[in-house]
C-alpha cells in the first residue's frame, strides 16, 4: 500500500495512523474497498486487519444506518440546492419570470426535505401522532402547489366528493396545504 504524501510527510502519516487507538481511520478506493486499517478500527468496529481490508467499507453499517444515510445524504444535497437557489432569488429579484420558477424550485426542495424527515423517521420507526383532520380541505389546498408544479400550460382541477369524513392521521406524514 502507498500512503499518501502530505506535508508532514509519509512516514509521520503512516506513524499518527498506525498509533492511533481512539478513532477508527481507513483509506478506501474510489470504488469503497477498504486498503488500510488502524488499531481504533479494529478496536471500535470489531475488524482485524485481515478480515476487512479488500472488502467495501459499506460492511461496516448495518441496514437500518444505510437507509438513514441515504436520507441524511439527500438532505445534504437539498440544502446545498436551497442555499444556491435563494442566492438566485436574490439576485434575480426584479425578474417576474425567473422569480416564479425559484419559487417552485425552493417549493420542490422543501417537499425533499420533508420526504427526507418522513424516511429518517421511518427508518427510525418513530411513533405516529394522530390528529383528527378534513382530508377535503387538505386536498384542496394542494391544488395551487400542484398548479405551481406543473406550470402554466397545465390546468389542475381538483374535484373532491361531498360528504368526507374527517380522518386520524399523523399530519406529518401528508402533504401540507
Amino acid at each position: 500500500m502507498e500512503w499518501p504524501r502530505d506535508r508532514f510527510g509519509v512516514h509521520w502519516t503512516r506513524q499518527w495512523v498506525a498509533s492511533t487507538a481512539d478513532y477508527s481511520i481507513f483509506l478506501i478506493t474510489p470504488e469503497g474497498k477498504v486498503t488500510s486499517w488502524n488499531p481504533g478500527g479494529a478496536r471500535i468496529e470489531g475488524y482485524r486487519p485481515e478480515e476487512i481490508i479488500g472488502q467495501h467499507f459499506s460492511v461496516l453499517y448495518t441496514d437500518d444506518d444505510r437507509h438513514n444515510g441515504v436520507a441524511h445524504d439527500f438532505n445534504n444535497v437539498l440544502q446545498v440546492l436551497r442555499g444556491n437557489l435563494e442566492l438566485l432569488e436574490n439576485r434575480h429579484r426584479r425578474d417576474a419570470w425567473s422569480g416564479v420558477r425559484l419559487a417552485h424550485a425552493i417549493d420542490a426542495v422543501e417537499r425533499g426535505a420533508k420526504l427526507a424527515s418522513q424516511l429518517l423517521a421511518f427508518g427510525r420507526r418513530q411513533a405516529l401522532r394522530p390528529v383528527v383532520v378534513n382530508l377535503a380541505a387538505m386536498v384542496r389546498g394542494i391544488d395551487s402547489m400542484l398548479a405551481r408544479a406543473l406550470g402554466e400550460t397545465i390546468n389542475v382541477e381538483t374535484v373532491v366528493a361531498a360528504g368526507l369524513w374527517n380522518t386520524l392521521v399523523d399530519i406529518h406524514q401528508l402533504e401540507p396545504p
